[in-house]
């Protein structure tokens, strides 16, 4: 996945260079760590604010091992200016136990970004296929979709 920079093979960037099997996002990154604009631990994700080992947190608080996105959350989980159930992702909208939801409806185990999508899928904008993800384009099966501006 590849949000307007460079990746290595099986990685994941937002805006940088990066290691493999790591995300990127305006930051430095080592290997399986998260960063969006701030500090990490190694093998932790931190976006824009300290964080304890193994969690992620944006804009908020957030306990070991868990995730938040500007609001409260359970261990385990993310939220995004929403609601979480353990172990789920929410970012502005509903979500159900084990599934990512960023801006509306999604079901268990599924992501969903602004967009219709199938069981199983990631979808960021657009239509998508089983097992693939797609941010802003259409993608097919197992594959990958994405803009550079």
């Amino acid at each position: 996945m590849l949000l307007g920079g460079q990746y290595d093979g099986g990685d994941m960037l937002l805006g940088e260079q990066c290691d493999r099997g790591s995300w990127v996002m305006g930051g430095q990154c080592d290997r399986g760590s998260l960063v969006l604009g701030g500090q990490y631990d190694g093998g932790g994700r931190l976006l824009g604010v300290q964080c304890d080992g193994g969690g992620m947190l944006l804009g908020g608080q957030c306990d070991g091992g868990g995730r938040l996105l500007g609001g409260q959350c359970d261990r385990g989980s993310w939220v995004m200016g929403g609601q979480c159930d353990r172990g789920s992702w929410v970012l502005g909208g509903q979500c159900d136990g084990g599934g990512m939801l960023l801006g509306g409806q999604c079901d268990g185990g599924d992501m969903l970004l602004g967009g219709q999508y199938d069981g199983g899928d990631m979808l960021l904008g657009g239509q998508c296929d089983g097992g693939g993800m797609l941010l802003g384009v259409q993608c097919d099966r197992g594959g990958v979709g994405w803009w550079v501006v």
